[in-house]
């Protein structure tokens, strides 16, 4: 029991630093006890790192997901909706709200906060576990392993939120993100580091996960070397360098092959936790209703697919799954009255999470897009067999009647660009990887007449930093807002 106790006030201490009301370079209010009265040894860090698990879940609930296909054109809110307008037609608003992310936000601050205060906790700890590395040392390296990777992914995600793809300019010298290398948050870096100095911190902090995550895990909800190696993965790849993107996928799929169909392709990977029955390398936990206050955990995207249907497939998006008959991805989409209805995620896999469309395992990153990331990587290093042979895996395990893909030249990065867009829809990936290829966002059924396409480049393609962080001396807004 003492363990719980110490369990809630460490997450209840992160809820209060994040909702009350100022900008992430402030100082916590004088009323809010500090988290060092509490972690004063390794079973305390061991609670802490637990709430990252959470605290990462609880962000993709504030539509990570979400955005990054409404933002491009897999998803569009039903007509008459109100929800997520300004967002779905590039005309995002900046104001000082530090509210979570809801379907009336007219920006993603709560995402910022959300993210930035997974760092926090996360430079905490990093700072805290070594001064207990004598009672177990191999438990302070998983600690650090979990603190490095979950820096590395929250600054991942808000660098594609909030700045331009690392392409924009030469050497990705452009405005990034406030990094803050320590657990006082009232002493970031002057300024936002360019996109280049963000992806460099990620690597590096991945790297050291790497040397001290554990190989293996009893349950996808853990993190370990394979989860670290296959974000960096992708990391690279949004780099551009191919070859590092290509030698961690190969290294992650090793010894975690694509789910066959027979093995439950493709529902399976939200229902498993079991390594051995999931082609996923890491899962999140939905929100329970047994889990402390009922106020931890994420409420994933079916959940406004299935439940409260605040959004349906694009025209083109559902036409793209439907192109073959003995494509299981089909069954991804489904039209009624009119609207393609999204029906990619299974509803009731966990008992005690309601509403029962949002009770599955959210796959982080799996295999399939390992594969897609190699198949991508090859043809820019010229290996086009090699990339034909990563596509087809991708291809025909979704389509078992399907003939292997024979093109050449640019037909296979369009090849490549189809499936990535098909096996990894409505997971939050499509708005980050228009970005990185250089591509317009071209709607063919939009809701709105203004809202058919955006051309690369844009201002109004990355959100707006919330306004209270802006204001701060040497912080400037995007352009635009």
């Amino acid at each position: 029991m003492k363990s719980r106790n110490i369990y809630s006030l460490i997450i209840a201490v992160g809820i209060i630093m994040t909702a009350c009301g100022k900008s992430f370079l402030d100082a916590p209010p004088q009323n809010v006890l500090p988290k060092e009265a509490y972690v004063n040894n390794l079973q305390a860090c061991e609670q802490l790192m637990k709430s990252l698990y959470l605290s990462l879940s609880n962000a993709y609930g504030s539509y990570s997901e979400i955005y990054p296909e409404l933002a491009a054109d897999n998803i569009k809110p039903v007509t008459g909706a109100t929800n997520f307008i300004q967002i779905y037609s590039w005309k995002q608003i900046t104001n000082s709200s530090t509210e979570n992310t809801v379907p009336q936000s007219v920006n993603l601050n709560g995402l910022s906060y959300a993210f930035y205060n997974l760092i926090l906790s996360s430079n905490f700890l990093l700072e805290r576990a070594p001064d207990f590395r004598h009672e177990n040392s191999a438990s302070t390296d998983n600690i650090m392993g979990v603190a490095y990777t979950m820096r590395a992914y929250a600054y991942f995600m808000l660098v594609n939120f909030f700045a331009q793809p690392y392409e924009y300019t030469s050497g990705a010298q452009h405005p990034g993100v406030v990094f803050i290398p320590g657990a006082d948050w009232t002493k970031p870096e002057v300024g936002r580091a360019t996109v280049n100095k963000i992806y460099q911190h990620i690597t590096e902090d991945l790297q050291q996960a790497l040397r001290l995550l554990p190989e293996t895990s009893s349950n996808l909800m853990l993190l370990n070397k394979k989860v670290a190696s296959a974000l960096l993965s992708r990391v690279y790849l949004f780099q551009s360098d191919y070859e590092q993107s290509l030698r961690h996928a190969q290294l992650s799929i090793k010894n975690t092959p694509l789910l066959s169909i027979s093995m439950g392709y493709p529902d399976e990977i939200f229902k498993k936790t079991d390594p051995n029955a999931n082609e996923s390398f890491f899962v999140l936990a939905p929100k329970s209703v047994s889990q402390i206050g009922n106020s931890t955990g994420g409420i994933f995207s079916n959940n406004y697919y299935q439940y409260r249907k605040h959004f349906i497939a694009t025209a083109d998006m559902a036409s793209l799954l439907q192109v073959s008959n003995t494509d299981i991805r089909k069954n991804w989409v489904s039209q009624l009255s009119g609207n393609w209805e999204v029906l990619k995620f299974p509803s009731g896999v966990i008992s005690d999470v309601n509403p029962s469309q949002a009770a599955y395992y959210k796959p982080l990153i799996r295999s399939s897009e390992m594969y897609l990331n190699a198949a991508e990587a090859c043809f820019q290093l010229h290996k086009e067999d090699s990339a034909l042979y990563y596509i087809n895996q991708i291809v025909q395990r979704a389509d078992p009647m399907a003939t292997p893909l024979q093109v050449t030249g640019n037909d296979i990065f369009e090849a490549i660009q189809k499936e990535r867009r098909k096996e990894l829809a409505f997971e939050g990936l499509r708005l980050f990887d228009l970005l990185r290829w250089k591509q317009d966002i071209v709607r063919t059924d939009p809701l709105f007449p203004d809202a058919v396409r955006l051309s690369y480049p844009s201002d109004k393609a990355i959100a707006p930093l919330p306004q209270i962080d802006a204001s701060r001396p040497g912080v400037v807004q995007n352009p635009g807002y």
